[in-house]
């Protein structure tokens, strides 16, 4: 025989069912939330590769390039430069040309890299005797933009979304 429900009773499992579906809705949402963060930052990895390889690639120019009685300065370059017009036919294939003819193309080449591979992407370049210090720079629209400038070369005023990667080399 069954007993009857209290009135008092009545309904309450109705509103366990709201409860739980309001709890599931949380969840699917938090899930959804995770899941697009996942996605903003695989992107921000791919860029900070990208720039990493395009770091060592110059480093590599640079070492394969030596400078005569050390004098590494024709690799200087500033950030805020226009881009370096591509260097004349000259210095590529077996022609020799000079070390500050190489230099020049390796930097165009390099810049060149910079704005196809990276957004708003550009270099920096400073040399002091055997080191050369490499930076980097492009735009990434993300919400941690302040404190993106933290391996960003001094005395640059940059974008608030800017992100630079750094990389010191021996030649």
């Amino acid at each position: 025989m069954h007993s009857p429900v209290p009135h008092l009773q009545r309904g309450t499992t109705l509103v366990e069912v709201l409860v739980a579906m309001l709890l599931m809705s949380f969840g699917v949402l938090a899930m959804t939330a995770m899941q697009a963060h996942a996605i903003q930052h695989s992107h921000t990895s791919e860029l900070r590769t990208l720039a990493s390889l395009l770091a060592q690639d110059l480093g590599d120019r640079m070492r394969a390039n030596v400078a005569p009685l050390g004098d590494w300065s024709a690799y200087d370059l500033s950030a805020t430069a226009k881009p370096l017009a591509p260097a004349a036919t000259t210095c590529q294939g077996s022609t020799a040309c000079t070390f500050t003819e190489a230099a020049a193309a390796d930097l165009a080449q390099w810049q060149e890299q910079l704005a196809h591979s990276l957004p708003h992407g550009r270099g920096h370049v400073r040399t002091v005797d055997t080191q050369a210090d490499l930076w980097v720079i492009w735009d990434e629209a993300d919400h941690a933009g302040a404190q993106a400038h933290h391996s960003c070369p001094e005395g640059l005023s940059l974008a608030p979304h800017t992100r630079c990667i750094y990389l010191r080399i021996a030649l």
